[in-house]
C-alpha cells in the first residue's frame, strides 16, 4: 500500500531527478516526453516551480497530447505557487470522461492536505468516492481506488475524523486485497478504532470496540507475524477503555512468549524495532503496574507490595525506552522512567541504580518531522508540530535548537506576540545554554534582515540580558545602539554603548562604544563630556585607527570649548602620530587612506585655532602668522582635500583681519583659479564673509556685507540669501534682516521668498521687532499654506504675539501647532511657548500642566534643554504649592532632586520639600511619614 505523498527536498530526490535525467531525451536515442513530464515533478520537488514550469510548457509544445497527464504536474506547480484556484481550474477543466481524471484531481488532493488545505482535500477524496458506485475491476483502475482509499484514511485520521477514516479503510477491506495487505490494513483500522473509541461514548464506542475486537479475531487466527503483535496491543488497550485492567493484563503477560517470537523475527529481519508490538505491550504494562504501585503506597498498608509494582512498572518503561527509544511511546517511557525514579528513591530514601534518561537522541529524531515542514516553508504545520513536541521534549538539546525553528515559524507567519513569547521563555527557562543563544540570534538576525527594527530590538534584549557572557554580545548591543544612532536618538543608543563600557571592555566593539558615546555628546553641544569618553578611549587603546580618531574628535572637543592650546597639542600629536614612519596607528594599506583624511583634517584646523586664539594681545600676530603657515601647509600637503577651497578661504580671511588685502585678493584669485567647481570658488566674496563669520571676525564680515548691500545689482537673490542665514545661524540678526529685504525685494522663486518672509521673522523678533516679524509670518502663511516651514512659523508667530502683548491671537497660533503637529520636538518646543504664554495670563492650571509636561517628558540630557527643563520643574514646585497640590509638589520636588542631583536649586528645593510635608500635616493630607521618595 502506497504512503501518502510527501514533497521530497532531499538528496535522495536530488539523485532520483539525475537518474532520470540520464533517460531524458537530451541523452538517450529514444525521446519519451513521459521523462521530461517526471523530471519536472522532480524539480517542483527541489522548489523549483518556476523552472518546472518551463519544463512543462516546453513540452506541452512539442507533444500537445501529453496535455492531461501534463495536468497533474501542473497542478502540483500552482500549489507550489499558491496559486490554489488556478490549480482548481486545471482540474475542472479537464472532462469527465477522461480516464486521467480522477489521478489529477486526487494529486490535487494530496498537494492540497501537504500544504495545510485538509478540508479542501477531503472534500475531493469525498467526491471521489461518491461517484464510484461499484468498485473498478480493472487491476490498474483498482489498484488506484485503493490507493486512494488508504491515502483518504490517512488524510481523515490526521484531521480527527476518526470515523472517516474507519470507512476508507472499510473501502480496501471490502475489495478483497492480498492476504498481507488485508492483515496491515486490518491492524490499520483496529487502531483507528481505538481514536474512535476514546473519543466517541455509548453506542458509538461500542460500534468501533466491536469493529476492532472482530478485527483483533481475524488477525490473531491468521498466523504469528507483525500484525498478530499489534492485534494483542489492540485487544488490550479496548479492554483498558472498557475499564477491564485485569483482562487487560492477563491478555498481555499471557502472550509475553508470542510478542517476544516477533520481536526476535523482526530483529532478525532488520525490521525497525520502533514498530515492534513488544514496546507498546511493556508500555501497558508499566502503566498497569504503576497504577496499582500507586494506589497500594497510598492505602498505608501495603507499601512494600506497592513499590513492588512501581520498580516492575519502572523496570517496562527502562527496557522500552533502551530497546526502542524511536516507538511511538520510547518519549513517554523516558519520561517515565525519570519520573518513577525519583518517586521511588523519595520513598525508600536512597538512590536506585538506574541511570537518568537523556532523551536527547529521542528527541531529535521526532523533530525531523517538524523540521521538514520548516525546510518545505511550511510554517503553520511546522509550528503546530513543533509545539506538539515540545511539550514533549521540553528540556533536551534539539528541544532548545526547535524553540529557534519554532519562533522563526511564527516570524513567518507574522505572529510577533507569539515569537515574543517563546523567546521570553526560550531566554529565562535556557539562560546561559549555547543553542538558547544561537537560537535567539536566528531569530534576531530574521527580523534585522527584514528591517524590524522593533522586533530585532526585542529579541535582542532577551539575548542580552539572559546571555551577557556569549561571544555576540557585544556586537548585538552595539547594533541595538547603531539603530537608535542612525535616527539621531543619541541619548537611547547610550545606553547600549555604556554596557558595552561597563562590561565588555575586552570586546572588539569597546573602542566603538567609547567613540560612539563621546560622539552622542559632541552631537548635543556637551563638548564637557563628549571629551571625557575621548579621553577614556584613548586611554583604553593601543596605538590604531580607533586610537587615532579618538585623538581628532579629542582635539574637537578643546576646540568647541575655545581651549585652543589644549586643542594645538591634540592636533599636533595626532599629525606626529602619522607621519612617523612605520607608525602603528595605520597598520595596513586600508588605513592609510583614512589616515591621510585625519591627517588633512588635524592641519586644517591647528590653522582654525591659531586663527582664534586673541589673548594675550601683543601675542595675536604671532598667532595670526601661524594660522597662515598651517593653511598654507595643508592646502599644499593635500590639494584634493575637500578641505583644501575652505583652508584657502580661511586663509583669506586671516589676511583681511591683518589689513594685508593685496595678499587677501590672490588667496581668493587662487581659491576661483584652483577651485571653481567647488562652493567657495564658485562665491568668493560669500566665502570670504563665511570664513570671517566663522572665525568671530564679525566687523570685518559686516563690512563686506555692506559692500553687497550697496551695489545689490551685481548678486543674485540665492546669494543674499546665503549671507541672510549664516548671519541669522551666527546670532548677527541686524545684517539677517538686511540681506533678508533684499531677497524679499529681487526675488521670483517661491524657495527664496519662503525663506526670506521666515529670516526675516525670526530676526525682527530677535531684534525685538515683533509687528514687523508679524507682518513678514502673516504674509508667508497666507502665500504658502502648505509650506515646509509652516509649524515653525505658527511657533514663532505666538512667540512674537507674545511679545506684543496679543495674548489671545498666540494662543490661536499655538494650538494650531497642537492641533496638527506630530513631530516631537516641535511640540516640545511648543509646549515651552505655550508655558510662557500661560504664565503671562497667570492662568495657573493651564500653566501647571504645560510646565509638568516640560519636567517629565523633554530630555533633560540635551544640554539645549537641561535650562529649561530645570525652570519649569521649578514652576511645577511652586504652583502645585500655591494651588495646595500637595502630592504633586512633592512629585515634582523629588523629579528635581533625581534629574539635577548637582543643580544650583538643590538646597531650595530641599527646604520647599520639608515646608510641603508642614503643610500635608496641618492640612491633615498626610501622615509625618508621607512624602514622597527618599532623597
Amino acid at each position: 500500500m502506497k504512503a501518502l505523498p510527501a514533497t521530497r527536498s532531499t538528496l535522495a530526490c536530488c539523485l532520483f531527478i539525475c537518474l532520470s535525467l540520464l533517460s531524458s531525451p537530451a541523452l538517450c536515442a529514444e525521446y519519451k516526453p513521459e521523462d521530461e513530464v517526471r523530471f519536472a515533478s522532480g524539480l517542483v520537488e527541489l522548489g523549483m516551480a518556476d523552472y518546472a514550469q518551463k519544463v512543462l510548457d516546453e513540452v506541452v509544445r512539442k507533444n500537445p497530447d501529453m496535455k492531461t497527464k501534463a495536468a497533474a504536474v501542473q497542478v502540483k506547480i500552482l500549489v507550489a505557487l499558491r496559486k490554489l484556484d488556478e490549480a482548481q481550474r486545471v482540474v475542472n477543466a479537464i472532462p469527465k470522461s477522461d480516464p486521467n481524471r480522477a489521478e489529477v484531481a486526487l494529486g490535487f488532493a494530496n498537494v492540497l492536505y501537504a500544504v495545510g488545505e485538509v478540508e479542501k482535500a477531503k472534500a475531493i477524496y469525498d467526491a471521489y468516492f461518491k461517484a464510484q458506485r461499484r468498485q473498478p475491476k480493472d487491476k490498474d483502475a483498482l489498484e488506484f481506488y485503493r490507493d486512494a482509499a488508504y491515502a483518504f484514511s490517512q488524510i481523515q485520521g490526521e484531521a480527527g475524523d476518526y470515523k472517516g477514516a474507519v470507512e476508507a479503510l472499510g473501502h480496501i477491506l471490502d475489495s478483497k486485497p492480498a492476504p498481507a495487505i488485508r492483515r496491515r490494513v486490518l491492524s490499520e483500522q483496529a487502531a483507528l478504532c481505538l481514536k474512535a473509541a476514546r473519543k466517541a461514548g455509548g453506542q458509538d464506542r461500542k460500534k468501533y470496540l466491536d469493529i476492532l475486537y472482530k478485527n483483533v479475531k481475524e488477525l490473531r487466527w491468521g498466523g504469528v507475524d507483525l500484525w498478530h503483535g499489534q492485534a494483542i496491543t489492540h485487544q488490550a488497550y479496548a479492554l483498558l477503555i472498557e475499564g477491564k485492567e485485569k483482562e487487560a493484563e492477563e491478555t498481555l503477560r499471557d502472550n509475553l512468549d508470542i510478542m517476544n517470537e516477533i520481536d526476535r523475527f523482526l530483529a532478525e529481519s532488520n525490521f525497525p524495532r520502533r514498530e515492534s508490538p513488544m514496546a507498546v505491550a511493556r508500555y501497558l504494562l508499566g502503566t498497569l503496574y504503576e497504577k496499582k504501585g500507586e494506589q497500594l503506597v497510598k492505602s498505608g498498608k501495603t507499601k512494600k507490595k506497592g513499590l513492588e509494582e512501581l520498580k516492575a512498572a519502572l523496570n517496562h518503561y527502562f527496557n522500552v525506552y533502551l530497546k526502542y527509544p524511536n516507538s511511538d511511546v520510547g518519549p513517554k517511557c523516558g519520561e517515565k522512567v525519570n519520573q518513577l525514579k525519583k518517586e521511588i528513591e523519595e520513598l525508600i530514601g536512597k538512590e536506585i541504580d538506574i541511570p537518568k534518561v537523556d532523551m536527547s537522541e529521542v528527541a531529535a529524531s521526532h523533530f525531523k518531522q517538524a523540521d521538514g515542514f520548516f525546510r518545505e516553508k511550511d510554517y503553520e504545520r511546522a509550528a503546530k508540530k513543533y509545539l506538539e513536541l515540545l511539550n514533549q521534549f521540553p528540556e533536551t538539546k534539539p528541544s532548545v535548537q526547535a524553540l529557534g525553528s519554532l519562533m522563526l515559524s511564527y516570524a513567518n507567519l507574522d505572529s510577533p506576540l507569539y515569537v515574543k513569547a517563546v523567546a521570553g521563555y526560550t531566554a529565562e527557562r535556557f539562560a546561559g545554554v549555547e543553542e538558547a543563544a544561537s537560537a535567539l540570534l536566528r531569530v534576531a538576525k530574521h527580523y534585522y534582515d527584514a528591517k524590524q527594527e522593533d522586533m530585532y530590538r526585542q529579541i535582542s534584549e532577551y539575548y542580552v540580558e539572559h546571555f551577557p557572557k556569549h561571544e555576540h554580545a557585544g556586537m548585538i548591543l552595539f547594533t541595538l545602539g547603531e539603530q537608535l544612532w542612525k535616527a539621531k536618538d543619541y541619548a537611547a543608543a547610550e545606553q547600549y554603548y555604556v554596557r558595552i563600557k561597563d562590561n565588555y571592555k575586552q570586546d572588539k566593539y569597546f573602542p566603538k562604544a567609547l567613540n560612539r558615546v563621546g560622539w552622542g555628546y559632541y552631537l548635543r553641544e556637551d563638548y564637557t563630556n563628549a571629551l571625557t569618553w575621548f579621553s577614556a578611549l584613548l586611554e583604553a587603546t593601543t596605538p590604531s585607527l580607533e586610537k587615532a580618531r579618538g585623538k581628532l574628535y579629542a582635539a574637537h572637543c578643546h576646540r568647541q570649548l575655545s581651549q585652543y592650546e589644549e586643542a594645538l597639542k591634540e592636533y599636533g600629536a595626532l599629525e606626529q602620530w602619522l607621519t612617523e614612519k612605520d607608525t602603528p596607528y595605520l597598520p595596513s594599506a586600508a588605513d592609510k587612506e583614512e589616515g591621510e583624511n585625519l591627517l588633512s583634517v588635524a592641519m586644517f584646523f591647528a590653522g582654525h585655532c591659531y586663527s582664534m586664539m586673541n589673548e594675550p594681545k601683543d601675542a595675536v600676530p604671532g598667532y595670526r602668522q601661524k594660522a597662515i603657515e598651517a593653511y598654507r601647509k595643508m592646502v599644499e600637503r593635500f590639494p584634493k582635500s575637500e578641505l583644501a577651497p575652505r583652508a584657502l578661504s580661511r586663509l583669506g580671511a586671516v589676511y583681511m583681519e591683518l589689513d594685508k588685502s593685496d595678499e587677501a585678493v590672490q588667496v581668493f584669485r587662487q581659491l576661483e583659479k584652483d577651485y571653481p567647481d567647488s562652493a567657495a570658488g564658485k562665491d568668493a566674496l560669500f566665502t570670504m564673509v563665511e570664513a570671517l563669520v566663522e572665525t568671530k571676525k564679525f566687523d570685518k564680515a559686516s563690512a563686506k556685507c555692506e559692500e553687497m548691500f550697496n551695489d545689490p545689482d551685481r548678486y543674485k537673490p540665492e546669494q543674499f540669501a546665503r549671507i541672510g542665514q549664516l548671519m541669522l545661524d551666527n546670532g548677527q540678526f541686524d545684517l539677517a534682516a538686511k540681506a533678508f529685504e533684499q531677497v524679499k525685494k529681487t526675488a521670483d522663486e517661491r524657495k527664496h521668498i519662503e525663506r526670506a518672509l521666515y529670516g526675516l521673522g525670526k530676526a525682527y523678533t530677535q531684534l525685538g521687532k515683533p509687528e514687523q516679524s508679524i507682518k513678514n509670518l502673516e504674509d508667508l502663511l497666507l502665500r504658502y499654506e502648505k509650506s515646509g516651514l509652516y509649524f515653525e512659523a505658527k511657533l514663532l508667530l505666538g512667540e512674537a504675539y507674545m511679545k506684543e502683548n496679543k495674548l489671545k491671537e498666540a494662543l490661536d497660533a499655538l494650538r494650531d501647532v497642537f492641533l496638527r503637529g506630530t513631530e516631537s520636538d516641535l511640540m516640545m518646543r511648543a509646549t515651552i511657548a505655550l508655558s510662557e504664554l500661560y504664565d503671562k495670563q497667570n492662568n495657573k492650571t493651564e500653566a501647571l500642566a504645560a510646565h509638568t509636561r516640560i519636567t517629565y517628558l523633554a530630555d533633560a540630557g540635551d544640554p539645549r534643554m537641561r535650562a529649561k527643563v530645570a525652570e519649569s520643574n521649578m514652576r511645577v514646585i511652586r504652583l502645585a504649592m500655591e494651588m495646595g497640590l500637595w502630592d504633586e509638589a512633592i512629585k515634582a520636588a523629588d523629579q528635581y532632586l533625581k534629574t539635577f542631583p548637582g543643580g544650583e536649586k538643590v538646597n531650595e528645593v530641599r527646604q520647599l520639600k520639608a515646608e510641603i510635608r508642614m503643610k500635608m500635616m496641618q492640612s491633615g493630607s498626610a501622615t509625618p511619614d508621607q512624602g514622597g521618595a527618599t532623597e
